[in-house]
């Protein structure tokens, strides 16, 4: 549908236990990409998504599934960009970045909002436990080398573990603002604001 803006499409449809068959011509539009400020011009026919009530007990499974899906999701994007099959331009983004996606889903409205934030919290939660001295992850190595040494790690090596890691993940914030500031063309937008 999106590639066939102002051409016939043939589509068979089920309503009730009779099937039709019907001629549609997807409307042209443009539409922003998403997690860019470029637009695209596709086609649409006016269909979307439907919302509907579930019991509680069915929210909470599709809950999981989703928390599921997105975990894996979340793993796969970062061995993509570990393994250099992925862009670290294209698939990182930092606090301005996400406060830039988030201003964009609130205008869609408080579900897209929500839905955002929830994946944001996902991601800083798997973020979080990564062995890296400076996050809880980094502890919970430490107390797993405690563990099996049957002794703590010295505490001039957790020191130096740490600052290696502060520094690390100091330039990892750097990289991901400069690269937010560039992606989503923030500079010229705050430019162009603060000539009118």
């Amino acid at each position: 549908i999106h590639r066939s803006a102002g051409r016939a499409l043939v589509m068979e449809v089920e309503r009730g236990r009779q099937r039709l068959s019907l001629t549609v011509i997807p409307k042209e539009e443009t539409v922003p990409v998403a997690s860019s400020d470029q637009t695209e011009t596709i086609g649409l026919i006016g269909i979307r998504p439907s919302k509907q009530a579930v019991s509680l007990p069915k929210a909470l499974g599709l809950s999981v599934r989703l928390l599921n899906h997105w975990s894996a999701v979340t793993l796969k994007g970062l061995w993509d960009v570990l393994s250099g099959r992925a862009s670290p331009r294209d698939s990182l983004t930092g606090p301005i970045g996400i406060l830039y996606i988030t201003s964009e889903a609130a205008k869609i409205g408080a579900s897209s909002l929500l839905y955002l934030v929830s994946l944001f919290s996902l991601s800083l939660a798997i973020f979080n436990v990564f062995p890296i001295p400076i996050l809880d992850g980094g502890h919970l190595l430490f107390l797993a080398l405690e563990k099996l040494r049957g002794r703590p790690v010295s505490l001039r090596v957790q020191e130096k573990a740490t600052q290696i890691s502060f520094a690390a993940l100091l330039v990892l914030v750097g990289f991901v603002c400069i690269n937010d500031v560039l992606r989503f063309g923030l500079f010229e937008k705050f430019i162009g604001m603060w000539r009118s």
